[in-house]
């Protein structure tokens, strides 16, 4: 990355927003690089709902130690999305999701409207492990026998 140039990255999440996976991964790329986080959180339904964008940017601009901006989004998040990167250019979109629920023959692609983007896309699933940055790990026992 070239010296003071800005990474604007594009979060998306709702709940996720404040699971360990996210929060780690902004905190660690805001301490890394050079970062601009945006927020896109779409809305939870029902009458009174327990989640909302103030809850979870609080949470993400504490793990980034900065301020972060706000996207707007309605119930069409993948809409509000390509809307975003159409108004403001964004460097990468970073997704935080949940498993998807049932068995994967169901839905095989439930993330397929991703590949349709013009930007790189990280998509971080709660609960799972953390991916190995070097592949896999060689160990040797030297426990002294010839």
């Amino acid at each position: 990355m070239d010296a003071g140039r800005v990474t604007r990255v594009l979060v998306v999440a709702n709940r996720t927003a404040a699971t360990p996976w996210l929060l780690h991964e902004i905190e660690r790329r805001s301490k890394d690089e050079s970062c601009e986080f945006a927020l896109l959180v779409p809305p939870v339904g029902g009458r009174h709902p327990d989640w909302t964008l103030d809850v979870a940017l609080s949470q993400v601009e504490q793990a980034a130690g900065r301020r972060v901006h706000t996207v707007s989004c309605d119930r069409d998040y993948i809409g509000a999305v390509r809307h975003a990167l159409s108004e403001q250019p964004y460097d990468e979109v970073l997704i935080c999701t949940r498993p998807p629920a049932g068995p994967k023959w169901l839905n095989p692609h439930p993330m397929s409207w991703l590949d349709e983007l013009d930007v790189p896309v990280t998509t971080l699933v709660v609960g799972e492990p953390a991916r190995l940055d070097r592949g896999v790990l060689k160990v040797r026992w030297d426990d002294g026998v010839p």
